[in-house]
């Protein structure tokens, strides 16, 4: 015990001579390095006032040099690509997924429209008048959905105040054109306060844009079913992708009565979306499918079906073989469209109601889609 106690002592005598020694040598002095950073508080309304690796947020002076449309106005973030269909509609792409993967939400609640079964309806959404676009990737998705495995999108806009607006009145517009394919954009909102705890929102958007204008785009059409069948296609070169033409309107009004912590809105919109599909077939356009019974049809008795096919009952049905109809009936087929092929043409109008207070937020949705 005596031995192991000499071998202790021995070692912290040697250690301390080795400090010692140290000390007495140069000694370098290093430069002061102070680093300061700041981080802005987000104030979002899923993400809170931090932001994960995965998450993104797009304020509105980001937006307002975007895509009206929400996939190109998300396109150029990271890991987000966009699925176009055309000038007026596209979706947004989150690692590969699209459709009913990704959430698309509007103030929190869930935007119900086709553009998740059907690419060429376009999401009822407008970026270009949007507060902010927050995205949600990961696991906290499931939190909203539980089929979003691929994101969620929150657009938050100015349609439902939230604040009694500064000194009573205030007010934005924006103005843009594009070149590329001639588009001309216009949106101006307004917030009144009616009285202390009243605020009354305006908004609208106009938008009007030509083909997209593309150096080498070599257009195919067939003059016959023949010339289908033989492959004989003809070529021109054109200077513009045909087609790709797109205009919106929309214009909403929204109303909110607002406390310290509590408000209380409830906004209404109404947009009219109308842009072509590019990359049709001319030789198609005026077929269909004829569904009308044999039977109805050789009677004579219900010719009118012809024309009125919505007259329809069960027995006036074929439902094992519907015969192609292209070019058949030309008096079907004739119409008062001012364009010469297929185009989208889509009302919408949209009610949405808020109640947010200090400990939640309850957004209720009801939103009507004729088309």
């Amino acid at each position: 015990m005596l031995n192991k106690s000499k071998l202790f002592l021995a070692l912290i005598t040697l250690g301390a001579s080795k400090i010692l020694l140290a000390a007495e040598g140069p000694v370098t002095t290093l430069n002061t390095i102070v680093l300061t950073a700041q981080s802005d508080e987000l104030g979002s309304e899923l993400l809170g006032k931090s932001l994960n690796v995965s998450n993104q947020f797009i304020d509105t002076s980001k937006l307002k040099q975007r895509s009206t449309t929400l996939g190109d106005a998300l396109g150029t973030e990271l890991g987000i690509h966009s699925n176009q269909y055309g000038g007026g509609a596209s979706t947004p792409i989150i690692r590969g997924q699209e459709g009913k993967r990704i959430k698309v939400l509007q103030n929190n609640a869930d935007v119900l429209d086709m553009s998740n079964m059907s690419p060429d309806h376009a999401v009822t959404v407008e970026p270009s008048l949007a507060k902010s676009i927050e995205i949600i990737r990961g696991a906290s998705t499931l939190l909203y959905s539980s089929n979003s495995a691929a994101g969620v999108v929150n657009v938050i806009d100015y349609k439902i105040p939230t604040q009694m607006p500064q000194d009573g009145l205030e007010g934005n517009t924006t103005l843009r054109f594009n070149t590329g394919s001639n588009e001309k954009l216009t949106t101006a909102g307004v917030t009144v306060g009616l009285s202390p705890h009243v605020a009354l929102r305006a908004e609208g958007i106009y938008r009007n844009a030509g083909n997209y204008k593309t150096p080498h785009y070599q257009s195919s059409s067939y003059n016959s079913l023949e010339d289908l069948e033989n492959q004989n296609s003809i070529y021109k070169n054109l200077k513009y992708l045909p087609e790709s033409w797109a205009e919106s309107r929309v214009g909403t009004l929204g109303l909110s009565w607002i406390d310290d912590n509590t408000y209380l809105g409830v906004s209404y919109t109404h947009r009219h979306d109308e842009y072509g599909l590019p990359a049709h077939s001319h030789l198609y356009e005026g077929c269909g499918a004829s569904a009308i019974g044999i039977d109805s049809r050789i009677s004579g008795l219900k010719n009118y079906l012809l024309y009125y096919p919505q007259l329809m009952d069960e027995q006036d049905i074929n439902y094992i073989n519907p015969r192609p109809d292209c070019h058949q009936h030309n008096h079907i087929h004739e119409t008062n469209f001012s364009h010469n092929a297929p185009y989208i043409d889509l009302n919408t109008v949209l009610v949405l109601m808020c109640v947010e207070n200090s400990l939640n937020h309850l957004p209720v949705l009801t939103k009507f889609v004729p088309h």
